[in-house]
């Protein structure tokens, strides 16, 4: 959705001399790169089982490989082939071929340093801010370099404070909860560096701030619930995009975003998110 909010700009800096601007058909191409970016996705999922198996036969025995309902094979070559189907998708548009290449590469170092806190923090991060990438480049020409530059660090920052919390959501351990409030800086920092803000990004900023709070809450002492401030912080990835798109001007698709966020909210009562 950001991406797509940035290609729209874009396409309309682009033309904006023009007396009549070509329209810009988006429909198709987003439905197959977001079908490639949850291929690749699922499959950086599927390459974490596969490398964690020895481990998981002893600490957590009930999941699918250690348990046998899948052989760890199938799960190396079934994860092998929704990544180079998630690139192939990429290559139909031009210019998306060589940055899902990098994003490939990003999920597959992700697998094997996915253990070390540091690096696994910069490989999320890396892989989260080149989804914004791929999709504008695939919809339209890039932005100015800055505008694109702010967006993707701040996805980075949300996702590798993420990473440094998710570590520590299991041993009880609160001393932590204190990064909750470095939440607070990703959506500022397009903010600082586009300059301008859309009436509607004061609104969901205040939103997106309301709901960092009530994340620390759930992460605190004395009566921490760090898996719930997990899901609300997992959830929060949609708000914080409702910022960014905001900010960009583009409502209609921040309200998508804004569904997504409630939907994800929802989902959880379902499908834990860690």
């Amino acid at each position: 959705m950001v991406g797509l909010a940035l290609a729209i700009q874009s396409h309309s800096l682009a033309w904006s001399g023009a007396s009549t601007p070509p329209r810009l058909d988006f429909l198709k191409i987003l439905f197959v790169i977001s079908v490639a970016i949850l291929l690749m996705y699922f499959s950086g999922m599927i390459f974490n089982d596969a490398m964690d198996a020895k481990c998981d036969k002893k600490h957590r025995p009930n999941r699918p490989i250690p348990s046998g309902l899948i052989k760890r094979r199938d799960a190396w070559l079934t994860a092998s082939f929704m990544l180079g189907c998630g690139v192939l998708l990429c290559g139909m548009r031009q210019g998306a071929m060589e940055l899902s290449i990098v994003l490939s590469l990003a999920v597959l170092a992700y697998t094997l340093f996915h253990r070390w806190l540091f690096p696994a923090a910069i490989l999320m991060a890396l892989s989260r801010s080149l989804v914004y990438f791929i999709a504008m480049t695939a919809l339209s020409p890039p932005p100015p370099f800055g505008h694109l530059l702010g967006f993707c660090i701040a996805i980075g920052v949300y996702t590798t404070i993420l990473t440094i919390l998710g570590r520590n959501e299991h041993d009880g351990n609160t001393k932590y909860a204190w990064l909750t409030w470095l939440m607070l800086i990703p959506p500022l920092i397009p903010l600082v560096m586009y300059g301008e803000a859309h009436e509607f990004t004061w609104m969901m900023l205040m939103f997106y701030f309301t709901w960092i709070y009530l994340s620390w809450r759930d992460f605190r002492k004395p009566n921490s619930q760090p898996i719930a401030g997990m899901h609300k912080l997992l959830a929060g990835f949609c708000l914080l995009d409702c910022v960014l798109i905001a900010l960009l001007g583009e409502i209609s698709i921040m309200i998508v975003s804004l569904v997504c966020f409630v939907f994800t909210i929802a989902a959880h009562r379902k499908v834990m998110g860690t």
